[in-house]
């Protein structure tokens, strides 16, 4: 249990509401959690990496195949997660599961209800979010939140972001203290509900605030839009992470709602995205969400595209454009692997792999010889916590050139001064000119102890690495 879900903290009226939604809970169902060390969600007790797509406008959905066949389509590209509004309402199109005075608005609240529970049936979690724009007062966003929490207590594939961007000036700003009474009315209802609200953790004061007078069960901060912000998420992962150190407050951080397209100046890339997300998960995040849709699509200039799903804007996945629906195909295998103990290094990204030698060749890195000196190929630094003494290091590669015993690459292990381990690669491994080859090391290294993943270039054939991965525990991952 999290630490801030104390047995003491839960009364009996909550008690007798938690059993009601057990006993509701339906068959096969997806539990969400954190992890015990309070970094990584859990589903069903295992340690996740939030894997999402933004599904905002989902109770605008009037077909009921539309939602399957959406829910179906994410679920074969590897997403795990998706975030729902609960209060949507653009101009003609109020969707919202509860209106402004609290009370239970239908059809909607049964749509979300399907969502959850479709969602459920694929494993998959539901962020719930509500915005104080559309609540106006406190008073009312207390009503609405409880009203929230007892309608969906039977459902545990769910999280509550209870206030979006809480920190924007104007009417969605919701204080500290407002989010601190908000999470603390649903967790007399239902104790165990993972809360956040997102916004911005500028520096390690506010971040404090964010834990402590907002009570949240991990984190949800909304990162720069600008070009150069997808090379800058591993840094700013890894310095959330430091405060929180400083703090002895650890918590999930969650990569809730990145960039988009055609919003602003700026138009991110398939890159971009698959950029953002690997360095995140890298950095320590435990999710990150493919944050779709536009504002260019209609005359209007409603921010409707992936946004409603009524019959003239069709469902989501035909929406995509062609970069979305690029990301959304290859993203999780950028990100490689859902389990947050395997971590990918992409060796174009020179804040994932550090280089000495060679240049990028597309989404991959090659040195050539007799044209590139030798030396460092490929450096991958990891100085986060390890789960376990046993690792294995994972060299994707390929060789053109040389024969034989010609060594390819010397792949090794090094903390401090210490080599921890080390490989001969020769040509004979790579039997197949430019043919991709996973090699692996095993190493055994004291949890908590930075360390590089280096491979070494003698020249003599020609190397291409396309990334490196950090299996931390290898005896059960």
């Amino acid at each position: 249990m999290h630490p801030l879900h104390s047995i003491r903290e839960i009364t009996p009226f909550a008690a007798s509401l938690a059993i009601i939604a057990f006993v509701l809970a339906p068959a096969n169902a997806v539990t969400l959690g954190i992890s015990q060390d309070n970094r990584y969600f859990t589903i069903n007790g295992k340690p996740t990496y939030l894997h999402g797509i933004s599904y905002y406008g989902a109770l605008s959905i009037n077909k009921p195949e539309w939602l399957k066949q959406d829910l179906d389509d994410m679920r074969e590209d590897g997403f795990n997660w998706i975030r729902v509004w609960v209060t949507w309402d653009p101009p003609g199109h109020d969707v919202s599961a509860i209106d402004k005075e609290g009370k239970v608005r239908e059809p909607y609240m049964a749509r979300l209800k399907e969502v959850i529970r479709q969602c459920d049936k694929r494993g998959i979690v539901v962020d719930c979010t509500m915005t104080r724009t559309y609540m106006g007062t406190l008073e009312n966003n207390l009503i609405f939140a409880r009203t929230l929490a007892k309608e969906l207590l039977p459902f545990r594939n769910v999280y509550f972001d209870v206030a979006n961007e809480r920190d924007v000036p104007g009417a969605r700003f919701v204080s500290f203290d407002e989010m601190g009474q908000l999470i603390a009315a649903i967790k007399e209802i239902d104790p165990t509900r993972l809360c956040t609200a997102s916004g911005g953790q500028r520096d390690k004061n506010i971040l404090n605030e964010y834990l402590t007078t907002g009570k949240c069960d991990f984190i949800a901060p909304h990162l720069c839009r600008n070009e150069d912000c997808p090379s800058k998420t591993i840094g700013t992962v890894r310095q959330l992470i430091v405060w929180m150190e400083e703090l002895h407050h650890r918590v999930p951080i969650h990569l809730q709602e990145p960039f988009r397209r055609s919003y602003g100046r700026y138009d991110p890339t398939e890159e971009n995205y698959f950029r953002d997300n690997t360095g995140g998960k890298i950095g320590g995040a435990a999710g990150w969400c493919l944050h779709n849709g536009d504002t260019r699509s209609r005359a209007d200039r409603l921010p409707q595209r992936s946004f409603l799903m009524d019959d003239e804007s069709g469902r989501m996945y035909a929406q995509l454009d062609q970069v979305e629906k690029a990301v959304a195909d290859g993203g999780l295998g950028q990100l490689g692997y859902l389990s947050p103990y395997v971590l990918r290094f992409q060796a174009e990204y020179p804040e994932q792999v550090a280089h000495e030698t060679g240049t990028r060749d597309g989404y991959a890195w090659v040195a050539k010889a007799g044209k590139d000196t030798k030396g460092l190929l490929a450096v991958a630094a990891y100085d986060g916590a390890l789960t376990a003494r046993k690792c294995r290091a994972v060299w994707t590669i390929s060789a053109t050139g040389g024969s034989g015993k010609d060594t390819v690459v010397d792949l090794e292990v090094v903390a401090g001064a210490r080599t921890v381990a080390r490989k001969t690669v020769q040509r004979k491994n790579l039997a197949q000119d430019g043919v991709w080859k996973a090699v692996s090391l095993n190493f055994d290294l004291e949890p908590g102890k930075p360390f590089e993943m280096r491979a070494n270039w003698p020249g003599v054939c020609s190397v291409k690495v396309d990334h490196i991965t950090l299996n931390m525990d290898r005896d059960s991952r």
